[in-house]
């Protein structure tokens, strides 16, 4: 870590716990606590504020230090430091302390997650079918994490969680019935039906921590300071800026499709593994199975439609059988290979789109309780 970085962020009191650790580390180094103090002293004596350093140039402001730096930051221990002239030790803090801000800015930088046109068509879609909930249908009112669950969910030993968890919103979803949530952070998530999600009312300086029971679409907010994790039963999925899927409806593990992105999934007890665009996460108890998967009929609710052309019928009713809730049984292997070229809609129902498979390849589908068949 950058020592310049982490003084700045003393200075105006945006320090982490490991980073303060570590400036409280080279603090102890001989000359390192005298630099630190006559910096903070002089900055403050000359009433410089964050706008002003801000708009130092920063090119010459990198002149400067290179040529301040036998007298200053990088020979700390000699005498000399202590007699630096008061003009001086101002521009070096300053120096110092503009070029730490200009990188701080773009380092904390939180860039939202744009939707897709497809999204937005899905959402309207949601709407016009009255699949989706309002916020006053949704929250759940005064419902924090309770102890139980933060057993469940892995969380119950932090005491960073606990206290935010502790002044959390629930969200909560029902069958045939999704929801849309902005995270205060601006991470937007979609709730699938049967689904919960548990989030504090405002985020800390530390990652970004969120529960989540059933399953979720999370378009996460880009932000390099913080880490953005998804607790589950099963251990936690940790994003580093991207899309991703998290379902936890099996019992026996919790799966995560990683759609762009990167994303580290850590079981219950084990080590972080990190997932590549295309890959699925089976996280089990003891480990974590990672496999290269066709990822449309995973994240295909998400968009509430799926257009195609030529693809094999297995493809297709993997799609559905995942929309609706369906194991899928085939009679044939001739009839897992024939293609079909068309749009389904999500929201029109099971009956419409077995309508439409049954018509356009000539098979015969049952509807039944848990599966759906082909003969």
């Amino acid at each position: 870590m950058d020592i310049q970085y982490l003084i700045i962020k003393s200075i105006y009191a945006t320090l982490l716990p490991d980073e303060q650790r570590q400036l409280d580390i080279w603090l102890r180094s001989p000359g390192h606590q005298a630099v630190y103090d006559h910096i903070v002293a002089n900055l403050t004596a000359r009433g410089h504020s964050v706008e002003d350093i801000a708009q130092m140039d920063v090119e010459q402001a990198l002149r400067r230090v290179k040529a301040l730096a036998d007298d200053t930051m990088l020979r700390p221990s000699r005498r000399h430091v202590f007699r630096l002239s008061f003009r001086r030790a101002v521009v070096a803090a300053a120096v110092v302390v503009g070029l730490g801000l200009w990188w701080y800015k773009d380092y904390t930088r939180v860039t939202p997650p744009q939707l897709s046109a497809e999204v937005v068509q899905g959402i309207r879609s949601a709407t016009r079918h009255e699949r989706l909930l309002t916020e006053n249908e949704a929250l759940l009112p005064s419902a924090p994490l309770n102890a139980q669950e933060m057993k469940t969910f892995g969380v119950s030993e932090n005491e960073a969680i606990v206290r935010e968890m502790l002044e959390s919103k629930r969200v909560r979803t029902y069958i045939d019935k999704e929801y849309w949530v902005t995270l205060p952070d601006g991470t937007m998530v979609h709730l699938a039906d049967n689904s919960s999600l548990i989030y504090p009312e405002a985020f800390g300086r530390g990652d970004r921590n969120v529960c989540l029971e059933g399953e979720g679409y999370f378009l996460v907010a880009h932000d390099r300071s913080r880490r953005f994790i998804v607790h589950t039963p099963h251990g936690r999925v940790c994003d580093y800026g991207t899309e991703f899927d998290v379902n936890t409806r099996d019992v026996s593990g919790t799966s995560v499709v990683l759609v762009s992105g990167r994303v580290g999934v850590i079981p219950s007890g084990g080590k972080e593994q990190l997932m590549q665009p295309g890959q699925k996460a089976d996280i089990v108890e003891g480990g974590v199975a990672l496999r290269q998967v066709d990822t449309a009929p995973y994240v295909a609710w998400n968009t509430g439609r799926l257009a195609f052309r030529g693809w094999p019928l297995r493809r297709i009713m993997m799609v559905v059988g995942k929309w609706y809730n369906k194991q899928i049984v085939f009679h044939s292997e001739q009839s897992e290979q024939k293609t079909f070229s068309g749009t389904f809609d999500r929201y029109d129902g099971i009956e419409a789109t077995m309508d439409a498979i049954r018509t356009a390849i000539d098979l015969e589908i049952a509807i039944e309780k848990d599966q759906l068949v082909v003969y």
